[in-house]
């Protein structure tokens, strides 16, 4: 994991209270991008406990998938917590 991601994560442990509110399950999560910077966001996130629904990805052809989860094109995102 990056060396900067580290307390990101840790700060976003910290943050329960905001995450239950945002991170509630009531939006799907998404991640934008398939390189390895999404990968390591993947990563925090779920070690964070959220569920990530799928990558976002525009390039065509995408991979169908990424470490188990579905790579969708960003169209799907409507109404979704996208993280960047």
């Amino acid at each position: 994991m990056s060396e900067w991601l580290e307390p990101l994560f840790k700060k976003m442990t910290e943050q329960k209270d905001v995450n239950r509110y945002l991170l509630d399950g009531s939006k799907p999560v998404f991640v934008y991008g398939t390189g390895s910077f999404a990968r390591d966001v993947f990563k925090v996130l779920v070690q964070g406990g959220v569920y990530v629904s799928a990558f976002l990805d525009h390039r065509e052809p995408a991979p169908e998938s990424l470490d188990g989860v579905p790579v969708l094109h960003p169209e799907a995102a409507k109404n979704a917590i996208v993280v960047i």
